[in-house]
C-alpha cells in the first residue's frame, strides 16, 4: 500500500536567524489519495 504526505510549512520570514516557524499542516492519503491522517500543529 503506498502512502503520499502532502504538507505546509508557515514561518514568520525566510530567514533562519531572524524567523520562526508559525504552523505545520499535513495530510496522509493511500495511492487512491484517500484521507487516511489529518495533522495540524500551530506555534505561538
Amino acid at each position: 500500500m503506498s502512502r503520499y504526505v502532502f504538507y505546509d510549512f508557515e514561518t514568520t520570514g525566510i530567514s533562519p536567524a531572524f524567523d520562526h516557524p508559525l504552523q505545520f499542516a499535513a495530510i496522509v492519503t493511500d495511492e487512491h489519495l484517500y484521507i487516511r491522517a489529518v495533522f495540524d500543529f500551530q506555534s505561538r
